[in-house]
């Protein structure tokens, strides 16, 4: 057991592992978190659990205390998942509830390619502290925040050195077509990772075809670097090429229409590709999604 604030937890009750009924809850993960545990059985989702705070919190000196095991057990159970003794991953922080609230940093922090149980243990420190510590606390109460308002979960999964992205969403309402798709697609690490918009070419498909295309300037990229990433000038011969094969956009746009059978037509799907093919990234649920 574990005592945070004079409650005691279970030492393993902060992590929710992707698949797990926690997982499938809104309340506790998030909307994004939410849809990808409903996808993970059925299409191509990277290994991935949460972190909860509460009852993680960062504790004086800048410690995650008897959290530490905790997140070490995980980490190394994930490595097992991924038959990998040191996975590289993403540290995702998200809140849950409220969407936005005091603190010293301007978003929840996203770190990429991190390996090692110490450098993953010093990312969640990062993500916490800002939301969950002493320090946090103080700044909240000088602004009149109840504590009990704030729920944040941080987003542990095998990282992907992909060599493209993609965005997919609904393009009906643009061409007056039900069931056309919008593509966005670019090199390298995918946008919504990297935090920032990324050049993009875009792409609407339309009964299996692909109706319209645009093809953007792209001299930069983001990708994997030793344990982290950086920025990458694209080859001048590739600063008009296409993304993405045409071949490739359809095998996204299936993906898509079958994520759209099993859940809803989603508003909005990211999608990696690397050695391994596809991978769903993050997605945004049906506005109305189905019971």
């Amino acid at each position: 057991m574990i005592r945070v604030a004079g409650t005691e937890f279970d030492a393993d009750e902060g992590i929710h592992w992707l698949g797990t009924p926690a997982s499938l809850d809104r309340a506790i993960v998030g909307e994004g978190i939410a849809c990808l545990a409903r996808l993970r059985d059925a299409f191509p989702v990277a290994p991935a659990f949460c972190v909860s705070a509460p009852p993680f919190e960062v504790f004086p000196r800048g410690v995650l205390g008897p959290w530490r095991d905790t997140l070490s057990r995980a980490y190394h159970r994930l490595g097992e998942v991924c038959g990998l003794y040191a996975p590289s991953v993403e540290v995702r922080s998200l809140l849950v509830e409220p969407p936005s609230v005091p603190s010293w940093v301007g978003r929840p922090w996203t770190f990429l390619n991190v390996s090692g149980e110490e450098a993953v243990g010093q990312a969640v420190t990062e993500c916490l502290a800002p939301f969950f510590s002493d320090r946090a606390r103080a700044l909240r109460r000088r602004y009149g925040w109840p504590e009990s308002v704030v729920r944040e979960v941080i987003f542990i999964r095998r990282f992907n050195d992909s060599r493209i992205w993609a965005t997919l969403s609904p393009a009906g309402a643009l061409t007056g077509r039900p069931g056309d798709i919008k593509v966005r697609a670019g090199w390298g690490l995918h946008e919504q990772s990297v935090g920032h918009p990324l050049p993009a070419d875009e792409f609407i498909v339309s009964a299996r075809r692909v109706a319209r295309s645009r093809i953007a300037l792209k001299k930069d990229a983001v990708v994997a670097d030793i344990g982290g990433v950086q920025e990458f000038r694209v080859p001048s011969t590739l600063h008009r090429a296409a993304a993405v094969p045409e071949p490739l956009i359809h095998q996204m746009a299936d993906l898509y229409h079958a994520v759209a059978a099993h859940m809803g037509e989603p508003a909005g799907l990211d999608l990696v590709a690397g050695e391994a093919g596809l991978e769903i990234l993050w997605c945004e649920p049906p506005e109305d999604p189905p019971p």
